[in-house]
């Protein structure tokens, strides 16, 4: 029996049993308010160890892309290793933000003890500090002027489209 067919009778059977005994339908538990808000920092602390499985994964999938043949097959690890760099890149910059941010409770926190009127950094200041850091970084790795071309030759490229569509409109 192929596994559709399987699974649309176990789907039947589930629907008869939830007639029977007047079972409604759960909601999904995730999109539940009743069930809490996400609490991103008790996540990493109870699958923590998923990381090291993410490893161990990346790993193995280096190993399997340098000894496959397969053109399909290659296409597909390279979706997942990029795929799994790209949550690794995300990641670091969530970290990052969470400690601007705390640095931030730490100065208002030390202003409202010294008896200052304490301020919080405007979405304008804090977006300045990020550009900031994210400068700072690039600078670190020698990658900064590679950065900032790619960026004026998007801007150009932009300039240029807009250029065009104003032209068209006249």
């Amino acid at each position: 029996m192929s596994s559709q067919v399987y699974s649309k009778l176990q789907a039947v059977e589930m629907d008869f049993w939830r007639r029977c005994l007047g079972v409604k339908m759960m909601d999904r538990i995730r999109f539940d308010s009743a069930f809490g808000e996400f609490n991103e920092k008790a996540f990493n602390s109870q699958y923590g160890f998923l990381e090291k499985i993410k490893k161990r994964e990346k790993f193995k999938l280096k190993h399997q892309l340098k000894r496959e043949t397969d053109p399909e097959e290659i296409g597909k690890i390279q979706y997942l290793l990029t795929r799994i760099k790209n949550q690794e890149r995300e990641k670091k910059r969530r970290v990052i933000k969470e400690k601007i941010i705390e640095e931030n409770k730490q100065k208002f926190a030390q202003a409202v003890f010294a008896g200052e009127n304490p301020t919080f950094p405007s979405k304008k200041e804090q977006l300045a500090e990020e550009v900031l850091l994210n400068f700072k970084h690039l600078n670190s790795k020698g990658k900064l002027s590679k950065y900032l071309s790619k960026k004026q030759k998007k801007m150009s490229k932009h300039k240029k489209e807009l250029d065009e569509s104003n032209n068209s409109l006249n």
